[in-house]
């Protein structure tokens, strides 16, 4: 698994993440319209309770009630999404964090113990190691492995 990947990972799951947050901010929307709708719906079911016969007027009540049900269900549904969208844009926040304690692609500086698992590869003009023990399991270490002409008297 290369420092790349791993950067790359964590900047692809955030933008999974910021798109799950915006479409639990659209449902929020669509129940906060929805709501908006039912108060509408009530508002007229109270209205026609107000100009309608004495005798129809218990009707005219169980429609204000349903009608307020139902904007109080629009209500809680809109609460719902923003705590859904609240909850996304959280999990955004922390892949971001995530994507930004990654390794560099280029320059900068490592503190802290590292692990590398598999082979590892430095490319460069010099390399300086600045460390009082250096372990090296195997007992063949190839010197001048870029040179071209071998010399009959020297093996290596």
């Amino acid at each position: 698994m290369t420092i790349n990947y791993l950067g790359d990972q964590a900047k692809s799951q955030a933008k999974r993440v910021s798109n799950t947050a915006n479409s639990a901010f659209a449902a929020a929307n669509t129940a906060d319209q929805k709501a908006v709708s039912a108060g509408v719906y009530a508002n007229s079911a109270y209205a026609f309770a107000n100009t309608i016969a004495s005798g129809s007027a218990a009707g005219a009540f169980l429609h204000a009630n349903s009608s307020y049900i139902h904007a109080n269900a629009g209500f809680n549904q809109a609460n719902t999404a923003t705590q859904f969208a609240q909850a996304a844009g959280a999990y955004a926040n922390a892949s971001y964090t995530l994507a930004n304690t990654k390794f560099a692609s280029a320059g900068g500086t490592i503190s802290g113990d590292v692990i590398v698992s598999g082979n590892l590869t430095i490319s460069g003009a010099t390399t300086t190691v600045s460390s009082e023990i250096v372990k090296i399991a195997d007992n063949t270490i190839e010197l001048n492995s870029n040179r071209k002409f071998r010399h009959s008297c020297h093996p290596w």
